[in-house]
């Protein structure tokens, strides 16, 4: 734009212009200066340019000779003839106002730029002169595309920043739940004053004080004065440090757990600048560990002393052979105290031979991990010592050799007692002899050479006894079962125990008890067995009464068990009977209760309904003829938001009827299925009834929190009514459908339950087929399912009482059958047959 006069323009005009333009010099030059913008004249009559200021042409590109006699609309493509004529008749019917408008100018290359013209009409006589004021709003534009820009850059930042906040916020929010939650105790101080900010879970439980209680306070507040000074130096000195200090034991009073060791790191945190802002304390009460650290310190002293005081010799060594450990018995035998012992090898302990033996034995033990029982002869004194040695392989906690334990045992005198006893080996045979048992022996073969006590019983000659020929004198039912017998002890060198009859010398048999154990020798080879035949026909005699004795009481046991069992049932039916009665009376009295007031409901339903409708189209035909109503109708409309109110009072009407109905569907459900006016067999509709019991169980059926909802399959057939107990039978269907739903209620999807029905092959019974695809279950519960009180439900949630009441409705009451298919992990199947028509 620019300020120069409009004498400056490189136009010229005839001097009829002139004229013009000098009568009003003055005012155009006031406009150019006001509006510092593109000035031109159009002729009002032709709409062609009779001046344009320089800004004006520099603007174009155009010249003053390609300007001269320009029209409007050639300038402005965006407008035409008639809209300029249309402007110049407003302005002159209204020669004070001025119009503005925003359009686009066309230069002389051809290009397009925005601007913003404001028109007037100059009156000069009987002639008309156009004056447009043209802005170019380019730079404008470009400004507020700037700004535009600038804003949504902003918007994303803020969006980002929301982001980040919302990021921090739950960082921070599992930071806190960390802490919070974390198994020892932390607490963060202020650095400046050493006030609380932050106490958890866990530190509430050490200390009996929870987080409320300690917000905002100091050690001087909580704690006495000596703890409290202990506390805040500790806090200090980390503080003046700038490091980690770490308290092994440190301890605090407490109100609920009184005094307690705890185990303490307190470290620094910084803010940005680089100072202290907090003092992070990691608390740990190890009051528990230092008394079980005690309880094993006095446990290895009690071991010891047992270790001390035991007179074999007790060492323990690692798996170089050097001793680790070794009890006082270790120090006498070697003849050095303890600490010239421990951590030495036998080579630095024993001459050679002897060490020699020993590393052998312990090398024996490590490299086979098995124990290992020797004896070796130890010189002491100059007397040849016999020492029994056991030693076990050192196991950690892995499994792992890591050295071995050995026990050894002075048993020189046993060897002299065994001696002993061998010695008195012959005056014990001659006891034998005049024992009033039969007393045998064989050699190791199991041959016998000579039983006198024998031969005089049995009445055998030497000859006949000899080898086997004993059997001889055996009853001839018991002869052969005693032979093998016989023969595998011997074989396998085991004891011989048996019962068997032996023949006396008058020819009558007597019942004997027979046992017999190999006798070892030093080299573990058999030396012979020894044996007693013991007489014990007279409790043979007495066992076979009493067996006689608990055959009767076992058969009165077993009918008496029958009469109980029947007892039993008979209980049953009458509890559940009565129960199932009562409990009908309940359902048919509330569904009557039920039934009343919810009929008066949806009866009224439709009617109110209809006068609703019948408002609301009054209300619509007020706002048709009345559009403009009074202020207080207005605000109390827009109040109750009378719009809303409208569409969703039909809905509310429609859900007010759908749960009615479906409290009526309900309560019909309830009277069929306690079926307190059929308590007489009579035909039936069996799907009805199964469907009735369905629609009670539907709230277990349906999906709730964290389980889907139980799919129900029905697969009915063409059954005919069946003559039946209604009542009854529903309280079958009842358990077998509660029963699929416990089974399949904690699995994942599917959870499926199939009903089948159809008539059977003989077209006489009809059979109803319950299945779930649950867990199942094993043969062993499969064969117990009908048993009274048997249940494999946790406690409280079944008595065992529900197959066994179905199997006696459907059994004995239909004179049907009930079984059930299943094993684990296929799912349960219960068949029910009834017959179509119960027999007379």
């Amino acid at each position: 734009m620019t300020s120069q006069s409009p004498k400056t323009s490189n136009l010229k005009f005839d001097s009829k212009h002139e004229k013009i333009l000098k009568g009003k010099r003055l005012q155009l030059l006031n406009l150019i200066e006001a509006e510092l913008s593109e000035l031109y004249l159009f002729d009002t009559e032709t709409l062609c340019c009779n001046y344009a200021s320089a800004e004006a042409l520099r603007n174009l590109g155009y010249s003053c000779e390609q300007m001269r006699n320009m029209t409007l609309f050639a300038m402005q493509p965006e407008l035409d003839e008639k809209y300029f004529r249309q402007i110049i008749d407003f302005l002159q019917k209204n020669p004070q106002e001025k119009i503005e408008l925003q359009t686009q100018q066309r230069r002389a290359d051809g290009s397009i730029y925005p601007v913003k013209i404001r028109w007037q009409l100059i009156h000069q006589g009987k002639k008309y002169t156009l004056v447009a004021l043209v802005q170019d709003m380019t730079d404008v534009e470009q400004r507020n595309a700037e700004l535009k820009n600038m804003i949504e850059r902003l918007k994303t930042e803020i969006a980002e920043r929301k982001q980040a906040d919302q990021k921090l916020k739950k960082t921070q929010i599992l930071l806190n739940s960390i802490l919070e939650n974390m198994p020892i105790g932390v607490c963060l101080k202020e650095a400046k004053d050493l006030s609380i900010s932050f106490w958890n879970k866990a530190l509430e439980e050490i200390s009996g004080v929870s987080e409320q209680q300690v917000k905002g306070k100091t050690d001087f507040d909580l704690f006495s004065r000596e703890e409290a000074e202990f506390f805040t130096g500790k806090d200090r000195e980390a503080l003046a440090h700038n490091q980690l200090i770490d308290i092994p034991e440190e301890t605090m009073q407490t109100s609920h757990k009184g005094l307690r060791i705890l185990h303490t790191k307190k470290v620094p945190i910084y803010n940005e600048a680089g100072e202290a802002q907090y003092l992070l304390c990691l608390i740990e009460d190890i009051t528990e560990r230092k008394r079980t650290e005690e309880e094993l310190s006095k446990n290895h002293l009690i071991l010891r002393s047992v270790i001390d005081t035991t007179p074999d010799v007790v060492f323990v060594k690692d798996t170089q052979g050097r001793y680790v450990l070794g009890n006082l018995a270790v120090a006498n035998w070697l003849k050095k105290p303890l600490s010239e012992i421990v951590g030495k090898h036998d080579n630095q302990l024993w001459p050679a031979p002897i060490a020699q033996q020993i590393i052998q034995g312990d090398e024996t033990v490590i490299n086979a991990g098995k124990l290992l029982v020797y004896e070796e002869n130890i010189p002491d004194n100059q007397i040849l010592r016999t020492i029994q040695t056991r030693k076990y392989p050192w196991l950690d906690a892995n499994g792992n050799i890591i050295g071995l334990i050995g026990i050894c045992r002075d048993i020189t005198d046993s060897k002299q007692a065994e001696k002993t006893i061998q010695e008195s080996e012959e005056r014990y045979r001659s006891l034998v002899q005049a024992t009033s048992q039969m007393v045998w022996i064989t050699d190791a073969n199991g041959q016998t050479i000579d039983i006198p006590a024998w031969r005089t019983y049995t009445g055998q000659t030497l000859e006949e006894l000899r080898g086997l020929g004993w059997l001889n004198a055996v009853h001839p039912d018991d002869r052969e079962r005693t032979a093998l017998v016989w023969a595998e002890a011997v074989r396998n060198k085991t004891l011989f125990d048996i019962e068997y009859r032996i023949r006396a010398a008058d020819g009558t048999y007597r019942f004997f008890s027979v046992r017999g154990v190999p006798v070892v020798a030093e080299d573990g080879s058999i030396r012979e067995w020894v044996g007693v035949c013991v007489d014990i026909d007279d409790r043979k005699q007495a066992e076979e009464e009493l067996r006689n004795s608990e055959a009767q009481l076992r058969l009165q046991t077993q009918q008496l068990e029958q009469t109980l069992r029947q007892l039993q049932q008979t209980q049953t039916q009458l509890i559940q009977s009565e129960k199932m009665s009562s409990l009908g009376q309940l359902v048919a009295g509330v569904a009557h209760e039920i039934n009343n007031p919810v009929s008066f409901i949806y009866g009224n339903i439709q009617p109110a309904s209809d006068y609703i409708q019948e408002l609301l189209t009054l209300i619509e035909l007020y706002q048709k003829n009345y559009p403009k109503p009074t202020t207080e109708i207005e605000k109390f409309a827009d109040q109750i938001d009378v719009d809303f109110v409208m569409e969703d009072l039909p809905k509310l009407l429609a859900s007010m009827r759908m749960g009615a109905q479906r409290i009526k569907e309900i309560v019909l459900s309830l009277r069929n299925f306690s079926r307190l006016d059929e308590a007489e067999m009579k035909p039936v509709n069996l799907h009805e009834g199964i469907d009735n019991t369905l629609m009670i169980l539907q709230n277990r059926l349906k999906e709730t929190a964290g389980n889907p909802e139980i799919q129900v399959i029905k697969n009915y057939g063409k059954l005919p009514e069946v003559e039946c107990y209604a009542g009854s039978l529903n309280q079958v269907f009842m358990n077998l459908i509660t029963n699929a739903i416990d089974a399949i209620e904690n699995q994942p999807k599917p959870r499926i339950i199939t009903i089948e029905t159809k008539l059977c092959s003989a077209l006489d019974c009809a059979v109803i087929r319950i299945a779930d695809n649950g867990s199942g279950m094993p043969e062993g519960v499969r064969t117990r399912l009908f048993d009274p009180f048997f249940t494999t439900k946790p406690v409280g949630k079944g008595t065992g009482l529900g197959l066994a009441i179905s199997y006696q409705i459907v059994v004995e009451k239909h004179k049907g059958n009930i079984r059930c298919i299943s094993s684990p992990g296929k799912g349960a199947e219960f068949i029910i047959k009834i017959p179509l028509q119960q027999k007379q």
